[in-house]
Protein backbone atom coordinates (compact mmCIF):
# COMPACT_ATOMS: atom_id res chain seq x y z
CA UNK A 1 0.00 0.00 0.00
CA UNK A 2 1.45 3.11 -1.17
CA UNK A 3 2.44 5.73 1.99
CA UNK A 4 1.17 8.93 0.49
CA UNK A 5 -2.16 10.07 1.67
CA UNK A 6 -4.66 11.02 -0.82
CA UNK A 7 -6.87 13.99 -0.45
CA UNK A 8 -10.33 13.23 -2.19
CA UNK A 9 -13.93 14.03 -2.94
CA UNK A 10 -16.27 12.10 -1.60
CA UNK A 11 -17.64 10.53 -4.73
CA UNK A 12 -13.96 9.56 -5.30
CA UNK A 13 -14.05 7.35 -2.47
CA UNK A 14 -14.42 3.61 -4.11
CA UNK A 15 -11.69 4.57 -6.79
CA UNK A 16 -9.33 5.25 -3.92
CA UNK A 17 -10.24 2.68 -1.58
CA UNK A 18 -7.25 0.80 0.12
CA UNK A 19 -5.55 3.80 0.43
CA UNK A 20 -4.74 5.96 3.24
CA UNK A 21 -7.15 8.96 2.74
CA UNK A 22 -8.24 12.11 3.72
CA UNK A 23 -11.96 12.79 2.19
CA UNK A 24 -12.96 15.65 1.77
CA UNK A 25 -16.70 16.61 2.28
CA UNK A 26 -19.10 19.28 1.21
CA UNK A 27 -22.55 18.72 2.90
CA UNK A 28 -24.15 15.90 4.62
CA UNK A 29 -25.68 14.71 1.42
CA UNK A 30 -22.56 13.02 0.35
CA UNK A 31 -21.62 11.64 3.29
CA UNK A 32 -24.85 9.92 3.13
CA UNK A 33 -24.26 8.71 -0.24
CA UNK A 34 -20.50 7.62 -0.41
CA UNK A 35 -19.46 7.15 2.88
CA UNK A 36 -21.89 5.00 5.07
CA UNK A 37 -19.79 2.38 5.57
CA UNK A 38 -18.11 0.12 7.97
CA UNK A 39 -15.19 0.26 5.88
CA UNK A 40 -13.11 3.84 6.90
CA UNK A 41 -10.21 1.59 8.12
CA UNK A 42 -8.07 3.38 5.71
CA UNK A 43 -9.45 7.07 6.02
CA UNK A 44 -6.96 8.70 8.05
CA UNK A 45 -9.46 12.17 8.65
CA UNK A 46 -12.76 13.34 7.40
CA UNK A 47 -12.48 16.96 6.04
CA UNK A 48 -15.77 18.95 6.58
CA UNK A 49 -15.15 21.83 3.73
CA UNK A 50 -18.60 23.65 5.14
CA UNK A 51 -19.05 24.58 8.91
CA UNK A 52 -23.00 24.25 7.84
CA UNK A 53 -23.02 20.35 9.26
CA UNK A 54 -25.29 19.17 11.88
CA UNK A 55 -23.57 17.31 14.27
CA UNK A 56 -26.28 14.68 14.98
CA UNK A 57 -25.63 14.27 10.93
CA UNK A 58 -22.21 13.62 11.03
CA UNK A 59 -22.09 11.65 14.75
CA UNK A 60 -21.82 8.35 13.54
CA UNK A 61 -19.37 8.46 11.02
CA UNK A 62 -17.73 4.83 11.41
CA UNK A 63 -15.84 4.42 14.16
CA UNK A 64 -13.78 7.01 15.71
CA UNK A 65 -12.73 8.64 12.23
CA UNK A 66 -10.82 12.23 13.06
CA UNK A 67 -12.96 15.15 11.58
CA UNK A 68 -10.94 18.50 10.51
CA UNK A 69 -13.47 21.45 9.95
CA UNK A 70 -12.34 23.99 7.41
CA UNK A 71 -12.74 27.18 7.91
CA UNK A 72 -12.35 29.44 4.95
CA UNK A 73 -13.78 32.79 5.93
CA UNK A 74 -12.97 32.20 10.15
CA UNK A 75 -13.91 36.03 11.31
CA UNK A 76 -17.74 35.55 10.16
CA UNK A 77 -17.51 31.10 10.48
CA UNK A 78 -16.25 31.27 14.00
CA UNK A 79 -19.60 31.07 16.01
CA UNK A 80 -20.28 28.03 14.09
CA UNK A 81 -17.89 25.63 15.85
CA UNK A 82 -20.18 25.10 18.82
CA UNK A 83 -22.76 22.78 17.17
CA UNK A 84 -19.31 20.38 17.06
CA UNK A 85 -18.33 20.68 20.09
CA UNK A 86 -20.16 16.80 20.89
CA UNK A 87 -18.07 15.67 18.44
CA UNK A 88 -14.84 15.13 20.87
CA UNK A 89 -16.67 12.84 23.14
CA UNK A 90 -16.42 10.22 20.37
CA UNK A 91 -13.27 11.29 17.96
CA UNK A 92 -10.01 14.04 17.51
CA UNK A 93 -11.61 16.97 16.34
CA UNK A 94 -9.24 19.79 14.59
CA UNK A 95 -10.14 23.38 13.14
CA UNK A 96 -8.07 24.14 10.21
CA UNK A 97 -8.10 27.77 9.95
CA UNK A 98 -7.21 29.83 7.30
CA UNK A 99 -4.98 32.69 8.33
CA UNK A 100 -6.53 35.94 7.25
CA UNK A 101 -8.24 39.08 8.84
CA UNK A 102 -9.78 37.92 12.15
CA UNK A 103 -8.55 34.84 12.45
CA UNK A 104 -7.91 34.46 15.59
CA UNK A 105 -10.92 34.35 17.17
CA UNK A 106 -11.69 31.37 15.87
CA UNK A 107 -8.53 29.98 17.20
CA UNK A 108 -9.16 31.13 20.52
CA UNK A 109 -12.92 29.68 20.46
CA UNK A 110 -11.70 26.20 18.96
CA UNK A 111 -8.85 25.85 21.71
CA UNK A 112 -11.70 26.54 24.01
CA UNK A 113 -13.56 23.73 22.71
CA UNK A 114 -10.83 21.46 22.92
CA UNK A 115 -10.00 21.21 19.47
CA UNK A 116 -6.67 21.02 18.02
CA UNK A 117 -5.96 24.23 15.35
CA UNK A 118 -4.28 23.91 11.65
CA UNK A 119 -3.74 27.61 10.79
CA UNK A 120 -3.52 27.43 6.62
CA UNK A 121 -1.15 30.30 6.28
CA UNK A 122 0.40 31.73 2.74
CA UNK A 123 2.39 34.16 2.21
CA UNK A 124 1.07 36.64 5.33
CA UNK A 125 1.75 40.18 5.12
CA UNK A 126 2.10 42.67 7.99
CA UNK A 127 -1.20 42.61 9.61
CA UNK A 128 -1.21 39.11 9.49
CA UNK A 129 2.22 38.59 11.16
CA UNK A 130 1.10 40.59 13.97
CA UNK A 131 -2.30 38.37 14.56
CA UNK A 132 -0.05 35.45 13.98
CA UNK A 133 2.11 36.82 17.00
CA UNK A 134 -0.72 37.29 18.99
CA UNK A 135 -1.79 33.58 18.27
CA UNK A 136 1.47 32.64 19.20
CA UNK A 137 1.54 34.22 22.20
CA UNK A 138 -1.95 32.57 23.56
CA UNK A 139 -0.05 29.18 22.57
CA UNK A 140 3.19 29.81 24.25
CA UNK A 141 1.84 31.42 27.53
CA UNK A 142 -2.09 30.68 28.19
CA UNK A 143 -2.01 28.32 30.75
CA UNK A 144 -5.19 27.06 29.63
CA UNK A 145 -4.27 26.10 26.16
CA UNK A 146 -4.30 22.19 25.94
CA UNK A 147 -4.22 21.16 22.52
CA UNK A 148 -1.97 22.01 19.65
CA UNK A 149 -1.70 25.11 17.48
CA UNK A 150 -0.06 23.87 14.22
CA UNK A 151 2.47 24.73 12.73
CA UNK A 152 3.84 26.36 16.15
CA UNK A 153 3.55 23.18 18.26
CA UNK A 154 5.72 20.83 16.07
CA UNK A 155 8.22 23.37 15.40
CA UNK A 156 8.08 24.32 18.96
CA UNK A 157 9.04 20.57 19.62
CA UNK A 158 11.80 20.29 17.07
CA UNK A 159 13.12 23.01 18.62
CA UNK A 160 13.21 21.16 21.94
CA UNK A 161 14.16 18.17 21.16
CA UNK A 162 16.73 19.39 18.53
CA UNK A 163 15.42 18.05 15.67
CA UNK A 164 14.89 19.12 12.39
CA UNK A 165 11.20 19.86 11.94
CA UNK A 166 9.26 19.25 8.53
CA UNK A 167 7.33 22.26 7.79
CA UNK A 168 6.41 21.11 4.40
CA UNK A 169 5.38 17.92 6.02
CA UNK A 170 3.71 19.85 9.23
CA UNK A 171 1.72 21.46 6.76
CA UNK A 172 0.61 18.78 4.54
CA UNK A 173 1.71 20.23 1.78
CA UNK A 174 4.86 17.81 1.07
CA UNK A 175 4.32 16.35 -2.44
CA UNK A 176 6.25 13.23 -1.28
CA UNK A 177 3.58 12.46 1.20
CA UNK A 178 0.38 13.98 0.57
CA UNK A 179 -1.49 13.91 -2.93
CA UNK A 180 -4.37 16.49 -3.58
CA UNK A 181 -7.18 14.75 -5.44
CA UNK A 182 -9.39 17.60 -7.18
CA UNK A 183 -12.95 17.29 -7.73
CA UNK A 184 -12.54 16.33 -11.58
CA UNK A 185 -10.01 13.55 -10.02
CA UNK A 186 -7.12 15.40 -11.51
CA UNK A 187 -3.91 14.14 -8.69
CA UNK A 188 -1.42 16.78 -7.86
CA UNK A 189 0.19 19.25 -5.44
CA UNK A 190 -1.51 21.77 -2.75
CA UNK A 191 -4.09 23.67 -3.74
CA UNK A 192 -2.09 26.56 -1.81
CA UNK A 193 0.91 26.56 -4.84
CA UNK A 194 -1.55 27.04 -7.53
CA UNK A 195 -0.53 26.60 -10.79
CA UNK A 196 3.15 26.05 -9.62
CA UNK A 197 5.20 23.00 -11.29
CA UNK A 198 5.10 20.02 -8.86
CA UNK A 199 8.42 19.04 -9.85
CA UNK A 200 9.64 22.26 -8.32
CA UNK A 201 8.30 21.54 -5.24
CA UNK A 202 9.56 18.25 -5.30
CA UNK A 203 12.81 19.68 -5.86
CA UNK A 204 12.36 22.36 -3.16
CA UNK A 205 11.50 19.82 -0.32
CA UNK A 206 13.86 17.11 -1.14
CA UNK A 207 17.00 19.28 -1.17
CA UNK A 208 15.34 22.00 0.96
CA UNK A 209 19.04 22.07 3.23
CA UNK A 210 20.49 23.72 0.13
CA UNK A 211 18.34 25.13 -2.10
CA UNK A 212 20.60 25.97 -4.83
CA UNK A 213 18.53 26.29 -7.58
CA UNK A 214 14.60 26.87 -6.64
CA UNK A 215 14.56 29.55 -3.47
CA UNK A 216 15.18 32.90 -3.94
CA UNK A 217 19.20 32.61 -2.79
CA UNK A 218 19.79 36.14 -1.25
CA UNK A 219 17.29 35.14 1.47
CA UNK A 220 17.05 31.61 2.12
CA UNK A 221 20.75 30.51 1.75
CA UNK A 222 21.48 32.60 5.04
CA UNK A 223 19.09 32.09 6.73
CA UNK A 224 19.17 30.38 10.24
CA UNK A 225 15.61 28.58 9.62
CA UNK A 226 16.46 26.99 6.36
CA UNK A 227 16.75 23.22 8.03
CA UNK A 228 12.85 23.03 9.50
CA UNK A 229 11.30 25.75 6.92
CA UNK A 230 12.88 24.79 3.94
CA UNK A 231 11.97 27.61 1.67
CA UNK A 232 8.58 26.92 2.38
CA UNK A 233 7.04 30.38 2.70
CA UNK A 234 9.31 31.48 -0.71
CA UNK A 235 6.10 29.81 -2.51
CA UNK A 236 3.99 30.79 -4.72
CA UNK A 237 5.39 34.05 -5.18
CA UNK A 238 9.49 33.60 -4.49
CA UNK A 239 10.22 37.36 -3.72
CA UNK A 240 8.16 37.16 -0.79
CA UNK A 241 9.85 39.10 2.02
CA UNK A 242 10.56 36.82 4.96
CA UNK A 243 11.30 39.21 7.75
CA UNK A 244 7.68 38.21 9.26
CA UNK A 245 7.74 34.52 9.71
CA UNK A 246 11.07 34.82 11.19
CA UNK A 247 9.97 36.63 13.76
CA UNK A 248 7.94 34.43 14.59
CA UNK A 249 10.43 31.82 14.28
CA UNK A 250 12.90 33.42 16.72
CA UNK A 251 9.70 33.66 19.08
CA UNK A 252 9.09 29.86 19.10
CA UNK A 253 13.36 29.46 19.15
CA UNK A 254 13.93 31.93 22.09
CA UNK A 255 10.40 29.97 24.39
CA UNK A 256 11.92 26.42 23.55
CA UNK A 257 15.32 27.30 24.97
CA UNK A 258 13.73 29.16 27.99
CA UNK A 259 11.65 25.91 28.90
CA UNK A 260 14.93 23.70 28.38
CA UNK A 261 16.50 26.64 30.99
CA UNK A 262 13.72 26.19 33.51
CA UNK A 263 13.39 22.41 33.69
CA UNK A 264 16.99 21.92 33.89
CA UNK A 265 16.80 24.70 36.73
CA UNK A 266 14.21 22.63 38.37
CA UNK A 267 16.15 19.56 37.82
CA UNK A 268 19.07 20.90 40.08
CA UNK A 269 17.17 22.18 42.34
CA UNK A 270 15.74 18.74 43.66
CA UNK A 271 19.09 17.45 43.19
CA UNK A 272 18.90 15.51 40.00
CA UNK A 273 21.37 15.84 37.45
CA UNK A 274 20.34 17.51 33.95
CA UNK A 275 20.41 16.15 30.82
Amino acid sequence: MSTIINSIPAKLFDKFRDQKLIVRLNDVGEYRKYLQTDDLNDVVAVQLRSSDFEVDEIQNIGGNVPVDIVMDHPSVQFPQLYRFAKLTDTRPVRVSIHVRSGFKNAVKLALALRFDVKLEVGQPGPALIDEMAEVLEIYLHRSTVTHRIEYFHSIFMGFFHGDTSNLWSIQEDDPEKFCYVTDEGVEGISQRFGRTNPEDILRAVSNQETNTEQIEKSECDTCQYLACCGGYFKWPEKEYDCTGVKSLFETIEKASAELKSDLKAFAVSQGEMPE
